[in-house]
């Protein structure tokens, strides 16, 4: 076959079937090896001025068919004549990464003006802030008419701590993020339910909304700069050492180890170590902190619509707290895992058959360092009779 033949029958058939350029070549490429052979001078030189006019045809035909469809296609140079190696296809378009936002860059958080339904009920004015959310829910929960015996005793044991202690002992009686808690992701998330009632929908989320009032109240004192230490503690949670002045005791763990923040995790039972409660968050007023606790109420704002550093927050404040150690930028050199068996114990490790999957060595059950005692979830009813054991209160349950 001549190489004029070759050549033709390229650039004709690359015409109507653009798609099948390279295969087309591939199927013609022994034949054109052959033809070279033997060649004269002159017919060499006409062979590589019609493979060079064929391989430009065929370099359009193929630019236009990739802009039309999206596929890159390539004339392959060393099949068309010239020897050399193949031409590499063009690379798609690198997929650009989302810039991670680094901290440092957002601006600080001002001075926020304090929310009035806030009651400073001990120490105003004290550089340790002692917060509390007791916000009764539609039913009636946590309301003070509500509280049983053991929880009274804890809230008042936590004011004479704060009293003994000059710390601002800070009770949040109403919400205060977005529309009286309701938030415009829980908005979607109602709509997705069929739920187009908003009084019906900040009820469906009212305790996640109410465990987010924590964070919001680290953002709105940590912004008080006469505010140095501020710890969020949930109202079922007792500060229950005699003489220790536990967040002084706390700031110093953060002095010592250098870091912002401290969180106690769960190492009361056999899996829990190293997995965060957010029923206690102690931070140092920091640039550091007032930015974290701030992005992650906005996350929990916005849900998809936020933009900031750190994870998007669909569910309650503890799961956003563990998922921001790894997603929020710096928060790992920053927080302290400190021991829940001494910070944040829950009840059942005094119990001889511990809590969960059974007694574990590494929580001793009369710890004399024992500084926060956590009645979570249905051990509010073993209040007064821990409390009672500890030599915290004297009437017999």
């Amino acid at each position: 076959m001549s190489a004029f033949r070759i050549v033709l029958r390229l650039y004709l058939f690359s015409l109507p079937m653009a798609t099948s350029l390279q295969a087309l070549a591939e199927s013609e490429s022994q034949d054109l090896a052959t033809v070279r052979t033997g060649l004269t001078k002159s017919e060499t030189e006409a062979l590589a001025r019609a493979t060079e006019i064929s391989r430009r045809v065929v370099g359009r035909l193929a630019s236009a068919l990739s802009m039309s469809t999206g596929h890159h296609l390539h004339a392959n140079s060393s099949l068309l004549g010239n020897g050399s190696s193949a031409t590499k296809p063009k690379k798609q378009a690198a997929v650009k990464k989302v810039k991670t936002i680094n901290p440092d860059d957002l601006p600080d958080i001002e001075q926020r003006h304090l929310p009035k339904t806030d009651e400073v009920v001990e120490g105003k004015g004290s550089p340790f802030m002692l917060g509390f959310v007791s916000i009764g829910d539609h039913n009636g929960a946590w309301s003070p008419s509500k509280l049983d015996k053991g929880m009274q005793e804890v809230m008042e044991l936590n004011r004479a701590q704060a009293k003994k202690f000059n710390y601002r002992m800070v009770v949040r009686k109403a919400p205060t993020l977005a529309d009286h808690g309701l938030t415009p992701q829980q908005v979607e998330g109602c709509r997705g339910l069929n739920i187009t009632d908003r009084d019906a929908c900040r009820r469906k989320y009212e305790r996640m909304s109410f465990n987010w009032e924590k964070e919001a109240m680290l953002v709105d004192y940590l912004s008080q700069r006469d505010v140095k230490y501020a710890m969020a503690l949930d109202c079922d949670a007792a500060m229950v050492h005699k003489r220790d002045d536990t967040m002084k005791k706390m700031a110093a763990e953060l002095e010592r180890t250098g870091r912002d923040i401290l969180i106690a995790d769960e190492d009361w039972w056999l899996n829990g170590k190293g997995m965060l409660n957010g029923g206690m968050v102690f931070a140092k007023n920091t640039p550091f902190t007032r930015k974290f606790f701030n992005s992650i109420v906005q996350a929990h704002i916005w849900g998809h619509n936020y933009t900031g550093p750190g994870s998007k927050c669909f569910d309650n404040e503890q799961l956003c707290l563990s998922a921001s150690v790894t997603a929020y930028p710096g928060l790992k050199d920053k927080l302290l895992v400190a021991s829940g068996g001494r910070w944040n114990r829950h009840p059942c490790a005094f119990s001889p058959k511990g809590c969960k999957a059974g007694k574990i060595d590494r929580v001793p059950s009369f710890d004399p360092q024992l500084q926060v005692v956590h009645f979570m979830g249905g051990a509010k009813s073993a209040a007064h009779r821990t409390l009672f054991n500890l030599g915290i209160v004297s009437n017999k349950p």
